[in-house]
């Protein structure tokens, strides 16, 4: 499945407003982690296991592009060797059709990654409750000042990334 996709001013923002938050952080507030919450949800065992009907969905809309994509580049080659017995009006109108049904599969492509992507965001919905819930946990438990997007983080040591420790407790409260 495709990612989310962040605009370039939604990026930005959030690295300016991480950015302020850490300049005008306190010297005190020494407990700072990171977390990449969407990889988080994606690879828990729920998230998995939520994930799996909307792939098999993918997989089918990617068999049937296959198979559209298959099938007119078979009328291409077949209208290719035909050309020449063609008449002129012949070959225009089949040239249109195939030229309508290449037009057709983009948009049939596109539609398919629209798709997609709103399954993505309809399962990343449907885990967020838990994941923000599992997150709180671990703040408390780790008596942490401030947590970051992994992604707006210019650099991060890794003993500050707690993608791994959410995961697990994802997976303890499922």
């Amino acid at each position: 499945m495709t990612g989310v996709v962040m605009t370039f001013r939604k990026f930005r923002q959030q690295c300016l407003a991480a950015l302020l938050m850490l300049v005008t952080l306190p010297v005190w507030a020494a407990n700072i982690a990171g977390v990449d919450f969407q990889f988080a949800l994606l690879n828990s065992e729920s998230g998995r296991a939520a994930a799996q009907e909307p792939q098999a969905q993918v997989r089918l809309m990617e068999q049937r592009l296959a198979e559209e994509k298959q099938s007119l580049q078979n009328d291409i080659n077949e209208f290719q060797r035909n050309e020449l017995t063609l008449s002129v009006d012949e070959a225009n109108q089949q040239k249109q059709q195939l030229a309508q049904r290449e037009q057709q599969l983009r948009n049939m492509a596109a539609s398919m990654q629209r798709q997609a992507q709103k399954m993505e965001q309809d399962l990343l919905k449907q885990l967020q409750p838990a994941g923000e819930a599992a997150l709180k946990a671990l703040i408390a438990e780790r008596q942490l000042d401030l947590v970051l997007s992994r992604q707006a983080a210019v650099f991060a040591n890794e003993t500050v990334d707690i993608t791994q420790a959410l995961m697990q407790k994802l997976n303890e409260t499922n």
